[in-house]
């Protein structure tokens, strides 16, 4: 896993993957956390999170508190005491409560797209389940798993015609052979 791509094997139900821990920060166990598509900022209504780092240690904690730092956000949480206890999570991945996201009918983070199934709009046709997200600096795509290959889309407004949260599902309107790609 590189630091600003996710593909997950997670339960994408329940938690979605966010970020990573880029660094501790201070001597207090501070996180400098990097979301994985740049525009995404951890609503207010995320008051928890999980930490899975690659030798598969899971943490489950609260925020504690969160402030803006540069492209990501300096996170405290209530199970990390110290700079020593959160040099342990260095590059770990942060995932959110599915639950927890409160977003209206009219705007989502783009990180809770992973997991959602693809349609075309003109068709109506299934095209697969976006596995992840990969952040290029100035356009991040989505990573959909199609039955054939991994295809990359990028995620934009003007490709993406509407989601639904509840059956978790995408509706892309493509340009002609852009699927192809």
């Amino acid at each position: 896993m590189t630091s600003n791509s996710i593909q997950s094997d997670n339960d994408f139900s329940v938690w979605v993957p966010y970020g990573y821990v880029r660094r501790p920060h201070g001597l207090k166990g501070e996180l400098r956390i990097e979301p994985y598509a740049s525009p995404d900022e951890i609503p207010d209504s995320v008051t928890e999170v999980r930490l899975r780092h690659e030798s598969g240690q899971i943490l489950v904690t609260e925020i504690e508190s969160s402030r803006p730092a540069n492209t990501g956000d300096l996170m405290h949480f209530t199970e990390i005491l110290d700079r020593n206890a959160a040099e342990q999570w260095q590059g770990a991945s942060v995932e959110i409560p599915r639950a927890q996201l409160q977003g209206d009918d009219e705007s989502l983070l783009l990180c809770e797209l992973v997991g959602f199934r693809v349609f075309l709009a003109e068709n109506g046709e299934s095209m697969g389940v976006v596995q992840g997200l990969i952040d290029h600096g100035n356009q991040v795509l989505l990573a959909i798993d199609s039955p054939d290959r991994q295809r990359f889309i990028p995620a934009v407004e003007a490709l993406i015609s509407r989601f639904d949260r509840k059956n978790q599902a995408v509706i892309l309107s493509l340009p002609e052979g852009l699927w192809d790609l």
